[in-house]
C-alpha cells in the first residue's frame, strides 16, 4: 500500500481520486489535482513496535502540545511492573560473559529473578549455578550475591547494577507497546472507528475526528524522530475516503457489522450474568449503559452517510439465529432497554 498525498479541503485545494487496496478492498483516496467536496474520513494504518522507550514526561508535553488529553496516554508503570520489564531487557545491556558460558535470567517466583551461569569450560562437564537474585519488595530492587567465585561475581555485580538502573528508568517510561495501547484504544473506545478487517490495524475514523487522529500521528512522528535510533519506524498512515456512495455503501456496510458483532458480544455477557434473579436489575442497567454507548456508534454513522443503522436492528438480526431459549432471555433484557 501506498501512502496518498495528504490533502487540505479547505481553501480550494485540488485533489483526484487515487485507489490503494487493503485487505484485497479498494480503497479510493485523494492527491491533489482535482476538486472533491468531501471525504467521509480515512482509512487509518497503523505500526508500533512493542520494545521502545520514552520518557513519559516528555510524551505527556509532545501530547499537550498536540491537544491529545493526559487520560488518552498511557498510564504511569508501576514498581511493580517495571521490574518484570527490566528483568527482559538487562541480558541486552550488561557485558558479554567469558566465553563459553552461558548467563539467563530466571523467575524464581513472583517477586524474585535468579541469575544463573552455565559453564562449559571445565572438561566437557557443564557446571550450573545460581550466582545471585534480584528481589522486588514493597517498591524496591534488592539485590544478593550467591556466589564465591570471582568472574561470575564480577558479571553479577554488573548485571545488578545494570538491573536496578533500568528500573528506575522504566518507571519513568512507556514502552511502544503501552503508547500502541493508548492508540488503539483511542480507535476503539474513544471514537465511533470501525475496523475493516478481522486482522490487523486498519480502521474507518469518521472525518469529524481529524484534528485527534492528525495529532496522533504528529506524535508519532516525534517520537520516531526523538527516540527510534533503531529497527523500523511507527506509522500512523492515512488515506483518506472520498465522499461517493459507493463509499458510503462499504462504510455502512462494516459498520453494520461491526455494531452487531458489538451488540452481541454485551448481550452475551449479560446473558451470563442473568442467572440470578436477584442480580436482574443489575444486570439491565449495565446492559442500557453498555448498549447506548452501541447506540451512539450508530447515531455518528447515521448521520455521517444518511443511513438508518441502530442496535435494535442489530439485536432482531442476532436473535433470529439464535435458540429459542436465548431468544426470549434477548427479549426479556431488551424490553426493558430503551434502544
Amino acid at each position: 500500500m501506498e501512502e496518498s498525498v495528504q490533502a487540505d479541503l479547505e481553501g480550494g485545494e485540488k485533489v483526484s481520486p487515487e485507489t490503494a487496496k487493503l485487505g484485497g478492498k479498494e480503497i479510493q483516496a485523494v492527491t491533489g489535482e482535482e476538486e472533491v467536496e468531501s471525504v467521509l474520513g480515512w482509512i487509518a494504518v497503523y505500526t508500533i513496535g512493542p520494545k521502545f522507550t520514552v520518557d513519559r514526561s516528555w510524551l505527556l508535553e509532545q501530547a499537550g502540545d498536540l491537544g491529545i488529553s493526559e487520560n488518552m496516554m498511557p498510564s504511569e508503570v508501576s514498581p511493580r511492573r517495571a521490574y518484570t520489564r527490566a528483568a527482559k531487557r538487562v541480558a541486552d545491556t550488561v557485558g558479554i560473559v567469558p566465553e563459553d558460558v552461558e548467563a539467563s535470567t530466571t523467575r524464581a517466583d513472583y517477586s524474585t529473578f535468579q541469575l544463573e551461569i552455565t559453564d562449559r569450560r571445565e572438561d566437557g562437564e557443564i557446571n550450573s549455578e545460581i550466582i545471585g537474585e534480584l528481589k522486588y519488595d514493597d517498591g524496591g530492587v534488592y539485590s544478593k550475591a550467591k556466589s564465591s567465585n570471582g568472574e561470575y561475581l564480577d558479571y553479577y555485580q554488573r548485571y545488578a547494577q545494570e538491573f536496578t538502573d533500568l528500573h528506575e528508568e522504566m518507571m519513568e517510561s512507556n514502552t511502544g507497546k503501552d503508547i500502541r495501547a493508548a492508540l488503539r484504544k483511542f480507535i476503539q473506545n474513544d471514537s465511533t472507528s470501525v475496523k475493516m478487517r478481522s486482522a490487523g490495524a486498519v480502521y474507518f475514523v469518521p472525518a469529524h475526528y481529524d484534528q485527534m487522529v492528525s495529532a496522533w500521528k504528529e506524535l508519532i512522528n516525534r517520537i520516531n524522530s526523538t527516540w527510534k535510533d533503531s529497527g523500523h519506524a511507527s506509522n500512523v498512515d492515512l488515506i483518506e475516503v472520498i465522499d461517493s456512495p459507493a463509499k458510503r455503501d462499504m462504510v455502512e456496510r462494516k459498520v453494520r457489522n461491526s455494531l452487531e458483532e458489538t451488540v452481541e458480544g454485551i448481550v452475551e455477557s449479560a446473558l451470563d450474568e442473568f442467572d440470578e434473579e436477584a442480580a436482574a436489575n443489575e444486570v439491565v442497567a449495565n446492559l442500557a449503559d453498555d448498549l447506548s454507548s452501541a447506540q451512539n456508534m450508530a447515531v455518528e454513522h447515521n448521520t455521517l452517510l444518511n443511513a438508518d443503522i441502530s442496535v435494535r436492528k442489530s439485536l432482531e438480526s442476532w436473535k433470529s439465529r439464535v435458540g429459542e431459549d436465548n431468544e426470549e432471555l434477548v427479549s426479556k433484557l431488551v424490553e426493558e432497554v430503551d434502544v
